[in-house]
C-alpha cells in the first residue's frame, strides 16, 4: 500500500509568495536593465552604473553589456 502525502497549505501559501516575489523580480531586473541603458546613453559610465548598484564596474559590465547602447540598444 502506497501512501499520499499532502502538501501542507502553509507550503502552498509559501510557494504562492515565493511565485509573486520571482514575478517582481523580473520585472525590478527589466527595469534595472532599462535604467541602465538610460544611464549609458545619457553619457553615463559603467563606473556610474556599478556605484548606484554596489558593485564592481566588472561586475555590473559583465551582467548589463549587452545592454549597452554599443549593442544597438535604445530607449
Amino acid at each position: 500500500m502506497t501512501s499520499k502525502s499532502k502538501t501542507p497549505p502553509a507550503a502552498i501559501d509559501a510557494g504562492i509568495i515565493l511565485m509573486r516575489l520571482a514575478s517582481q523580480r523580473a520585472a525590478l531586473e527589466d527595469e534595472i536593465h532599462r535604467q541602465v541603458l538610460k544611464v549609458l546613453t545619457l553619457g553615463g559610465s559603467w563606473t556610474t552604473v556599478s556605484a548606484a548598484l554596489g558593485v564592481s564596474k566588472q561586475a555590473a559590465w559583465e551582467r548589463y553589456r549587452t545592454v549597452s547602447p554599443r549593442y544597438g540598444q535604445t530607449l
